[in-house]
Parts: C-alpha cells; structure tokens; sequence
C-alpha cells in the first residue's frame, strides 16, 4: 500500500479535490498537508468577527480534539488566541496573513491549560476567500518536534491551494444537506441562524434549543442563565426576525434553511 510520504503532492491534491463537500475531505487534506510539511492535527475554520465556525479537520478523535475544537469555538476560546489575534491585525492589510505559535507564547489560562496542553509548534494561516475568511492551524502535538524552516516555508508556498480547496469546500458543502438535516444539530442550526442573520451568539444559541423542541425553562437551564434572561434573549430574537411565536419561529427558520443550503452557506458579509 502506498503511504503518503510516496505519493506525489499532485495525486494527494487530486484526492482532496475529490473529496471537497464530503466527510472525507478533512482525511485528505491531512494526508496533503502531511505531504506538505508533516503535521500531527489540522483545523481549519470560518472567521467572522464575532464567531468562528469549524469547517474540516483531522480525526476528531486524535488527541481529544473534538472537545478541544468545540471549547475553542463554543466557548469563545478563539477570542484569547494570541495567534489568531496577530493574524486578524495583518488581514486589515492585506489577503493572507500567517502566525507561529508554541505553547511558551501562551499565557496561563483555559486556552493552554484545556485547548493546547500538548503543544509543541502551531503554524495559523488566514486568507480571505470568495466565501468568506478562513484560518488553517497546523499543529506539532506532544512528543514532536516544532516545525523546521523549510517545512513552513512549503506550507506557506502551499497555501493558495490549500485555501482554494477550503473555500470550494466550504460554499459547496452546503449542496448536500438536505430538508431533514435542518433540525440534526444544535450547532447546525446556529450555524445557519449566524450565517443568514445578524443575530448574537446568546440570541442564536436559544432560538436553536427553541427549534429543537425545547422549553424556555430548558433553554435556560442547558445555557445556565435565568429563565427571564431567556425570554429576553427570546424577544431580541422575534423582534430581529419580525415574528411573535415559536411556530414563527420554526417557518422563518425553514426559510432561512432553504436559501443557505440553495446559494451555498448565505453570508450578510456579502
């Protein structure tokens, strides 16, 4: 069987390209950015002010990194990210911007503690692309050793094709959900709810528990805020989408569903 190492850069970016708006894309673009510069993890992400929104990655499961991408993004962890803090100041400047990170540059906290505890080296490049902004983090994990210069300076030379394919991947994954998947996760509900409107995190994080089928009452209790509080967030929400009810609530929601799986993942950043 072939391994990555024999296989050319061409075939693995052939591979990905076959792969963009599937599950399996996140596994081959591993595979080419193991070809690239050797990497452990790879994330990458949609970047908007207020949010960031996981796009594709390595095997959640290495490393417990599906509870680390979800503290990160969830949890508002990126906001604390000194990496991606730098790389956001330079894209006011210009298209791309890149950031190198290892674990002594980050200050104590949730972000180290929880999100990087074994890291070693960390490469975060951001572009922007037709769909939106976009940030890649390559991760050096555990008993690996940091990246060398040279193996940068190849990713950093791979770059435009890497975000290529992840802005392919992204305006076109959405292709493939269909009707039923509206209602299959809390996170893909706020992920459309954020993409289609301009509606807060707090405000989206109820209206998807509402949809699904749960009580204010729940709602407050899952999100660990008071039951009033709920309802405020409730009544900020109906009166951004001009409805009055939760059976408005789940029409507008439908409407929403159907233009952001139709144009490819609606942004108001257009």
């Amino acid at each position: 069987m072939e391994t990555p190492a024999r296989i050319s850069a061409d075939a693995w970016t052939a591979h990905a390209i076959a792969a963009i708006g599937t599950d399996s894309f996140g596994s081959q673009l591993e595979r080419y950015l193991m070809g690239v510069c050797g990497i452990d993890f790879f994330a990458c992400y949609r970047v908007r002010p207020d949010a960031v929104t996981p796009i594709a990655s390595s095997d959640p499961k290495r490393f417990g990194s599906e509870a680390r991408i979800t503290l990160y993004t969830r949890h508002s962890l990126w906001a604390a990210d000194p990496a991606l803090s730098q790389a956001t100041v330079q894209l006011r400047r210009s298209d791309f911007a890149y950031s190198r990170l290892k674990k002594t540059d980050l200050p104590q906290g949730q972000l180290r503690a929880e999100v990087y505890p074994q890291l070693v080296d960390r490469m975060l490049l951001c572009r922007h692309g037709s769909s939106g902004t976009y940030a890649l983090s390559a991760l050096r994990w555990s008993a690996s050793h940091p990246f060398q210069q040279d193996q940068i300076e190849n990713l950093l030379a791979a770059s435009p094709i890497v975000f290529a394919l992840i802005d392919r991947h992204y305006a076109t994954s959405a292709a493939t959900l269909s009707p039923a998947d509206c209602l299959a996760s809390i996170d893909l509900i706020q992920q459309c709810l954020h993409e289609c409107t301009a509606m807060p995190l707090r405000e989206r994080e109820v209206c998807a528990r509402l949809l699904v089928g749960d009580t204010i009452a729940d709602t407050a209790l899952k999100l660990q805020i008071g039951t009033e509080t709920a309802r405020s967030y409730v009544k900020r929400a109906y009166q951004r989408l001009q409805i009055t009810s939760q059976r408005e609530l789940m029409v507008a929601y439908l409407r929403l569903w159907h233009d952001w799986t139709q144009k490819g993942r609606v942004s108001t950043e257009r």
